[in-house]
C-alpha cells in the first residue's frame, strides 16, 4: 500500500540529537522523505551538511542506510547500488540521491548526467539553497542573477543560473519535477 503523504507514519528515522541546524531543509526533506518511503531506502549524499546530519563515525542519527560520497560522485554512486539491487532482484528499496547546489548543478552534474543517460532508478532530490551553503555562502551554478554572496559580494552574480530541469530533461528520463 502506498504511503499517503497527508498521513505519513508516524515512526521516525531521524533520531533526536542530530546536528542539523533548527529549521534545516535538509533534515525537513530527509524526515519526510524517508517516512513517506516507510524507511525502505537507501540513501546516497556528497560531502555537505547532510553528511553533518547524518552524524560521525561511530554513532548515527538516522535509523536508515546512508552512504557518504565524494562530492562529485553522489549520482554515479546511486547508480551503482540501484544497480546492484538490481542484479539482486530486490524492488523493496529505493535508492535516494540528495545533493545540493554543487552536488547537482556544479561539481556533481557529470555524475548526474551519466546516471540519468543510463536511466538508472534513482530518485534524486536536488536541496536548491542558490549557494554554497556549507562553505561560506559562495555562489553556485544555480545562484540567482544579482544575488550577492561571499564570491560575488559587490555587483551580485552575474550569470543566469543554470536550467537543470532542462538538462535534464535533455536526457529523456521519464520524471522530473
Amino acid at each position: 500500500m502506498a504511503t499517503n503523504a497527508l498521513k505519513l507514519p508516524e515512526v521516525e528515522y531521524m533520531l533526536p540529537g542530530n546536528r542539523a541546524c533548527a529549521g534545516c531543509s535538509v533534515g525537513i526533506v530527509f524526515r519526510h522523505l524517508s517516512k513517506a518511503l516507510e524507511g525502505k531506502a537507501i540513501f546516497v549524499v556528497p560531502a555537505s551538511c547532510f553528511t553533518v546530519l547524518c552524524g560521525m563515525y561511530p554513532t548515527a542519527s538516522v535509523t536508515v542506510p546512508v552512504m557518504n560520497s565524494v562530492f562529485p560522485g553522489t549520482a554515479a554512486c546511486a547508480s551503482g547500488i540501484a544497480a546492484s539491487l538490481k542484479k539482486q532482484g530486490r524492488e523493496d528499496m529505493t535508492v535516494v540521491a540528495m545533493a545540493g547546489d554543487g552536488g547537482t548543478a556544479d561539481i556533481g552534474i557529470q555524475g548526474l548526467s551519466g546516471a540519468a543517460e543510463r536511466n538508472a532508478n534513482v530518485f534524486f532530490v536536488c536541496y536548491d539553497n542558490e549557494a554554497y551553503m556549507n562553505t561560506g555562502t559562495q555562489r553556485s551554478g544555480l545562484t540567482p542573477l544579482g544575488a550577492q554572496t561571499s564570491t560575488t559580494p559587490t555587483f551580485g552574480k552575474l550569470q543566469f543560473p543554470k536550467d537543470m530541469p532542462a538538462i535534464v530533461e535533455a536526457h529523456h528520463i521519464p520524471y522530473i519535477a
